[in-house]
């Protein structure tokens, strides 16, 4: 499993089977997203390394 922050705190990413963030203030989950979506690319059984691009 990997966590990552965004850099003002406010978002927290987990990945493992799926990819979902998270909102720090009420820690409801916003989106997940299943391996071999559309928006993550090539078909994965495990997410192992997560990178944030903020910009």
């Amino acid at each position: 499993m990997s966590l990552v922050w965004m850099p003002d705190g406010t978002r927290l990413f987990s990945g493992g089977d799926v990819i979902r963030e998270w909102d720090s203030s009420t820690w409801k989950q916003i989106i997940m997203s299943a391996s071999g979506d559309s928006l993550i690319g090539e078909p994965s059984p495990y997410f192992g390394t997560l990178t944030l691009h903020a910009a």
